[in-house]
């Protein structure tokens, strides 16, 4: 049985502040050629961050619906 990729927020943003260290540093662990693929690396995991965010905050918005609605 294949085993799901499961998105881990502190996993992707541990990644990109690494690319960003890397990038900064220079010397011999950043290499200009990879520059474009760091980069866009480092986007794609900011872009699933900022969806995994807007995720997290509709369902807390929906507990606490579901919270106000027993309230009433």
């Amino acid at each position: 049985m294949a085993k799901k990729n499961i998105f881990s927020y502190d996993e992707a943003m541990r990644e990109v502040e690494q690319i960003v260290d890397r990038i900064e540093r220079g010397g011999d662990e950043a290499k200009f050629d990879d520059l474009i693929g760091d980069v866009e690396k480092a986007l794609k995991l900011l872009a699933q961050c900022k969806k995994n965010l807007s995720e997290t905050e509709k369902q807390i918005a929906d507990i606490a619906n579901k919270i106000d609605e027993k309230d009433d």
